[in-house]
């Protein structure tokens, strides 16, 4: 504020807030980045596994924060891109192990009623899970 109020005539200090608020939305770009990143890496690293609170907690970000943020740079709800990374993780543990069964690692990712996750499998990926285990007879 002083180098403002120090300004030499309008134009100056028009100049000068301009730096200032540019400074300011710099300041802001950067640490919204952060937060999506540190965020996307926590919600990878844990596999969709993991609360937006423990998210929060973990961030150093209110909660609410975090879903604006979330909800306006990528679209969607913390929560909706947690789920979504959860299914990813099963799908590709599905897909790769050949020691687990298919209620295993369906449990293993928090989908203990069946209706549930028939409810997500068709949800993200736009068929019945029977369907696409009869057609691709190599998964489990």
């Amino acid at each position: 504020m002083e180098e403002i109020a120090a300004a030499t005539g309008i134009s100056d200090r028009i100049e000068r807030v301009e730096l200032k608020l540019k400074e300011f939305l710099l300041l802001n770009e950067l640490q919204t980045d952060c937060l999506l990143q540190t965020g996307m890496r926590y919600m990878y690293d844990n596999q969709g596994m993991l609360l937006i609170r423990s998210l929060a907690e973990k961030l150093s970000y209110s909660e609410r924060n975090i879903r604006r943020t979330f909800q306006k740079e990528l679209g969607v709800s913390p929560k909706e891109l947690l789920d979504i990374i959860r299914f990813q993780s099963l799908l590709r543990e599905l897909y790769y192990s050949t020691q687990s069964s298919f209620i295993d690692i369906a449990a293993k990712y928090g989908y203990y009623d069946q209706s549930h996750f028939i409810k997500s499998f068709k949800r993200y990926y736009g068929m019945s899970p029977n369907r696409v285990f009869n057609r691709n007879s190599g998964i489990k």
